[in-house]
C-alpha cells in the first residue's frame, strides 16, 4: 500500500504539524475501516 510511503513522505518535507498529521491519519483510517466495511459487505453480497 502506498499510503504509509506518503505519510512517510509528509513527515520527511515537514510541512505539517503534529496535529494536522494527526487529523491525516484518524480520516485515513477512517476511510480504511468503511473500505473494509464496504468490500466485506460486497464479498458477502456475492454469496448470498
Amino acid at each position: 500500500m502506498t499510503t504509509p510511503r506518503l505519510l512517510k513522505a509528509f513527515v520527511v518535507h515537514g510541512d505539517f504539524s503534529r496535529e494536522t498529521s494527526e487529523n491525516l491519519l484518524g480520516q485515513i483510517s477512517r476511510v480504511r475501516s468503511w473500505n473494509s466495511t464496504a468490500y466485506v459487505q460486497q464479498t458477502t453480497h456475492l454469496f448470498d
